[in-house]
């Protein structure tokens, strides 16, 4: 019996034939396929690739109109068209970030029962068995991947407009614009060690995210779909269109971008407001340390002025740069430097280098005006200050060097991979010689950038990479167009 393409060309013009003649059981796919075919697939598996496997952070406070969530949407994804080795460098980083909140969160309140863990818990520091005694089940059950990834894409957010005075706005970094600010993975370890955890229930985190585990699992479907058809095609002889051989670049790039940001939420455009009054003093910190005047000085406080001929025991510096625990000396003599206690009124005032406050807060590289609410900062600081000393405070860690060097050195490999799997169209039939020339030199250009020169070459290479992909199509040997029928019957678009 003929098969149903011999009777559809046969009886195309027949209508009457085509209402009543009975086909077989069972109709095979057709054993070719079209250009429109090639050109849709790949373009469907290349924005899976490109614009659905990209998970940004979420936008500054003020940056979340329609516009310019667009604007900055599409500029990562011309990045990770002409550049996806940008963008993977991107998301390995922020996974190894999320994953060491989790890790250093995990340390502090869920110990493991060996004996090892309760040696390192007997001689932690006070402020930090405090810390694990008082947190509650709830918040330890929120302490999953996914949460981490919200605090890393930037998902807490709090409001220090009643910490500032107006002549400090308009010298405020960008992140801290509005009378707002983002808690970094830092300052959530930092406050966890002084007992305040900060919880987001997961319903909360999910609510904000625009794409489920369905969905992820649909287009991660069609990636497969396409890595698969041009391992099979290959296998059995067949060309592939010069396009596939780009879009099989973008895919295995998104395979490695999804399996970073699988538990990353999706297209989160507003943070979540935290509520800070049960520690106000440390975001007081926090924002001292941004802000400045950097650094400050804090000395014993002292009850009653009259102690001012007394020097100070202790004095130590506080600035983003040195810590909490460096001595202030005077070098030459090795003795404290002397000050004199003053008593600024609630309005604020003036005050100057050698000066202190009863609080015990000072300057230490020039005099400045205090205003009311940056005077009620540094006393709220140096309340915390005690709190910090008798903790055993300690800076957090990071990330290792030795990971970082690890990253760093992936960055440097992709580009040359990237090159690697284009060199194998070296033997394609190109439309013209000087198209396939040119396709032989620019993968150089792809696995070197040296000075200006060189990145402009980087760019012009990666141009024309994915524009002669699609050129190409104009003159394609006939066998990209014959298909594996099997294939076309798994799901895909």
């Amino acid at each position: 019996m003929p098969d149903i393409q011999s009777l559809l060309t046969l009886y195309s013009s027949n209508t009457t034939a085509l209402k009543h003649l009975i086909a077989p059981p069972w109709a095979d796919a057709p054993s070719y396929r079209g250009t429109s075919q090639i050109l849709w697939s790949s373009i469907l598996t290349l924005v899976a690739c490109v614009y659905t496997a990209l998970h940004l952070n979420i936008p500054r406070p003020g940056a979340t109109g329609s516009w310019a969530v667009l604007r900055r949407k599409c500029l990562w994804v011309l990045t990770a068209l002409l550049a996806p080795e940008i963008v993977l460098y991107v998301a390995s980083m922020q996974f190894l970030r999320a994953w060491w909140l989790q890790k250093e969160l995990k340390k502090l309140f869920l110990p493991t029962p060996t004996a090892t863990a309760a040696a390192a818990a007997a001689a932690a520091a006070p402020a930090e068995k405090d810390a694990a005694a008082a947190m509650p089940d709830a918040a330890a059950a929120t302490m999953s991947l996914r949460y981490c990834f919200f605090v890393v894409m930037g998902g807490l957010r709090v409001d220090i407009s009643d910490l500032l005075d107006e002549e400090e706005e308009p010298n405020l970094p960008p992140e801290l614009k509005g009378g707002m600010a983002i808690l970094s993975s830092e300052g959530v370890i930092q406050l966890a060690r002084l007992g305040h955890f900060v919880p987001v229930s997961e319903a909360t985190i999910n609510d904000r995210s625009k794409a489920s585990f369905f969905q992820k699992i649909l287009v991660l479907g069609q990636v497969f779909w396409m890595a698969l058809q041009c391992v099979i095609r290959k296998s059995q002889g067949y060309p592939l269109a010069l396009i596939e051989i780009h879009v099989l670049v973008h895919v295995v790039c998104a395979a490695v971008m999804y399996a970073c940001w699988f538990k990353k939420p999706l297209d989160v455009l507003e943070s979540e407001l935290i509520d800070s009054g049960p520690w106000k003093s440390v975001l007081m910190l926090m924002v001292q340390l941004e802000i400045g005047p950097k650094p400050i000085i804090i000395y014993p406080s002292i009850d009653d002025p009259a102690l001012a001929h007394q020097p100070p025991l202790i004095a130590q510096t506080i600035s983003k740069d040195t810590g909490l625990a460096v001595d202030l000396v005077d070098p030459d003599t090795g003795r404290y430097i002397q000050l004199s206690w003053v008593d600024l009124p609630s309005t604020g005032g003036h005050l100057e280098v050698g000066e202190a406050l009863p609080c015990g807060a000072g300057l230490a590289t020039e005099g400045l005006f205090l205003g009311p609410r940056r005077l009620q900062r540094l006393k709220g600081i140096t309340s915390l200050f005690d709190a910090l000393e008798a903790g055993g405070h300690r800076r957090t860690g990071s990330l290792t060097s030795l990971v970082k060097v690890l990253v760093f050195a992936w960055l440097l490999l992709l580009p040359v991979l990237y090159g690697g799997v284009h060199l194998t169209a070296w033997s394609f039939s190109f439309p013209t010689e000087a198209e396939e020339t040119l396709w032989r030199i620019v993968f150089i250009g792809t696995v070197c950038v040296i000075g200006g020169a060189g990145l402009i070459l980087y760019v012009f290479a990666r141009v024309f990479i994915v524009l002669e992909s699609f050129l190409s199509l104009r003159a394609t040997p006939i066998g990209a167009y014959m298909t594996v029928s099997w294939l076309q019957m798994l799901p895909h678009f």
